[in-house]
């Protein structure tokens, strides 16, 4: 595989849209849009684009307008949601992953040492309401990121030295400004996932949530009370949540109309206010509206996926396991599979818990426990059952495909399945002595049992675990599943209220600086030290973490200086090597084939795609672009 990745630094460089050398003296809009403006509730098209739409170049062909993309998601915070209908931040990554170009904003300039950043708005770009989106939006975006009684996810927005400082220079312009050199930024900014990452910044209209906020209304409170919220502080949060949120103003090209909780659909109209146009002047999207079925139950979701009821999908049922049950209906419902280029650090990563509070802890905090469970494991067995041999045995670690970041005591340790060394290990840990049914005992006289928390949306992870249980009760330790929804267990885990916790990562290439929770605590989305996180962070329930992990932080501060690819890789590689001595989470497989599917009349997606969860698919390809052929239904 060829792999690029941010091949040039981010300082002293201006990155501006490129408009493929348009000038449009009339743009085009969609039939329902004309009939709107005929009748006056609608301001023209050329009132409602920016002067300097951004122009997208289609994959396959200018598409034309009309009908619904299906689709599904599972929670509020499906990330599927996110990257379709919501990827439009300020920069964006491009589509062959060699850097970042501007997206909401027309350009953005970084000073030498990345410190301070200065971007540059489109002139006449307007909210889905018609409302100017000017700098004091993120201005005031800043202070809400800030505000502590909200608790809004922005880590992009911050590094080692605190909150950027956001300040408008005029209305089209404003400079985000660090205490120290911040290498990654404009990396994060283009970054999604359930937690927004970079979104946050064109994400809280001024106009809109300013009423909900007491700073800017003395009645918020009163406000949130008669809404039926406790605070106005949860009915604030209630208001900027993408997907529950219809009133709220958007700048992505489709507007919630369905909210999330309402009933057993999403659903999300064309924006008539969206910026980007394509290379015959015609206004984006191109689809009408795009329909997510809200599922539970992923099997479920596979059975509209098999009924031909699922234009474009990625999320949840894409499994390898599912492939061949999907194939064998392609050719009738006109199915195509499209190449995501993997980029697993682990489909079944488990972690121990380092700062867990119970007598286990005992157990989870001992590396030669830690490593004679993993000697306990036959991955070939796991990985050829759960993933039908497209994934190889290994820990959560980088591929070998990428040498600057390749660690083999990291990939490899601990790897081989050997039933004697692990029992010798569990014994040498303090584990020896064990009760009439065979199990392993605790000083105190109790058995040694693992509670593996998993999540619902994850039939590959559950039988992960259910496997792992069966071979670790071969070597004496009892262990309980405890299988919850995803909103449930991401509350656990915040709430350090997990013992072990499995989850899926990519960060297998170039994209673990990002994406960097497999490897320390920097971030919520891993469960070996969520009070290690929270003291990096600087937030409440921080717990110091012990010398090695402390380190690890520095260098990953140090790391944010840097403004080279290959300086941040040879930082990263010494965090990594911290990682492997460390041992605080072991992992099964590495998924090698990846893939998304999509129905024939589905146009402009791609038929090969980066599936990093770092790169966002499909958001960086432009879904308001997709379009629907319908002389090929």
């Amino acid at each position: 595989m060829t792999w690029h990745y941010l091949s040039r630094t981010v300082s002293a460089v201006a990155i501006t849209a490129a408009l493929a050398g348009m000038a449009h003296a009339d743009y085009s809009q969609a039939p329902g849009l004309e009939e709107q403006v005929s009748s006056g509730s609608l301001p023209a098209l050329e009132e409602r684009l920016p002067a300097t739409p951004l122009v997208v170049e289609a994959v396959d062909a200018v598409g034309t307008y009309g009908g619904t993309w299906r689709t599904a998601m599972s929670s509020r915070t499906d990330s599927w949601f996110y990257r379709t209908v919501n990827y439009d931040h300020l920069v964006m990554w491009n589509q062959d992953w060699t850097g970042v170009v501007p997206n909401v904003a027309e350009s953005v300039e970084a000073n030498e040492d990345a410190t301070v950043f200065t971007f540059t708005l489109r002139e006449g770009h307007k909210w889905s309401d018609g409302t100017p989106f000017t700098s004091a939006d993120a201005v005031f975006a800043m202070e809400m990121l800030k505000d502590t009684n909200l608790g809004i996810p922005a880590r992009a927005w911050r590094n080692a030295a605190g909150w950027a400082d956001v300040e408008a220079i005029d209305d089209r312009t404003f400079t985000v400004t660090f205490g120290e050199p911040y290498g990654t930024f404009l990396q994060d900014v283009s970054r999604i996932s359930s937690s927004e990452m970079g979104g946050g910044m064109v994400k809280l209209p001024k106009h809109f949530m300013s009423q909900f906020h007491p700073d800017y209304n003395e009645n918020a409170e009163q406000l949130a009370s008669d809404a039926g919220f406790d605070s106005w502080a949860d009915h604030f949060n209630a208001k900027w949540a993408v997907s529950q949120s219809p009133e709220k103003p958007t700048l992505s090209a489709w507007i919630v109309t369905e909210p999330f909780g309402e009933g057993s659909q999403v659903r999300a109209v064309r924006n008539p206010y969206y910026f980007k146009v394509d290379t015959d002047g015609n206004q984006l999207p191109y689809i009408d509206e795009v329909l997510f079925n809200v599922y539970q139950d992923n099997e479920v979701m596979l059975l509209q996926a098999l009924a031909g009821e699922m234009d474009f999908h990625g999320r949840h049922i894409n499994t390898v396991v599912n492939r061949p049950v999907l194939a064998d209906v392609a050719e009738d419902i006109d199915m195509e599979f499209l190449r995501l280029i993997a980029s697993s650090a682990n489909e079944g990563a488990i972690y121990f818990n380092q700062t867990f509070d119970g007598p286990m802890a005992e157990a989870l905090s001992n590396r030669d426990f830690r490593a004679g469970l993993s000697h306990a494991l036959d991955r070939e067995a796991i990985c050829d059952t759960v993933f039908v041999g497209a994934a190889v045995p290994r820990q959560i670690a980088v591929s070998p495909e990428f040498d600057p970041l390749y660690n083999e005591q990291l990939a490899n340790q601990h790897l081989e399945f050997d039933v004697d060394l692990a029992n010798e290990l569990l014994d040498k840990a303090g584990f020896s002595e064990r009760d009439g049914d065979g199990f392993r005992l605790l000083s105190n006289g109790d058995r040694v049992r693992l509670i593996v928390q998993v999540r619902t949306d994850k039939q590959d992870m559950i039988d992960i675990a259910d496997l792992a249980s069966r071979y670790w009760k071969e070597v004496g330790v009892d262990v309980q599943l405890d299988v919850v929804e995803r909103s449930l267990s991401d509350q656990r885990r915040d709430a350090n209220q997990h013992m072990l916790l499995m989850e899926d990562h990519s960060s297998g290439l170039a994209d673990a600086i990002l994406a960097a929770s497999p490897y320390l605590p920097v971030d919520d989305d891993q469960g070996f030290g969520i009070p290690w996180f929270y003291w990096y962070a600087g937030m409440d329930n921080a717990q110091e973490p012990p010398e090695q992990v402390k380190r690890q932080i520095a260098l990953y501060r140090e790391m944010g200086t840097r403004t080279e690819p290959a300086e941040q890789f040879e930082v990263f590689a010494e965090i990594l090597q911290i990682t492997a001595d460390n041992f605080f989470a072991l992992g099964t497989c590495s998924e090698e084939v990846q893939y998304s599917f999509k129905l024939d009349h589905m146009r402009n997606v791609p038929s090969v795609q980066h599936g990093s969860f770092a790169f966002a698919p499909p958001g960086p390809y432009h879904p308001a672009h997709f379009w629907i052929d319908e002389s090929m239904r």
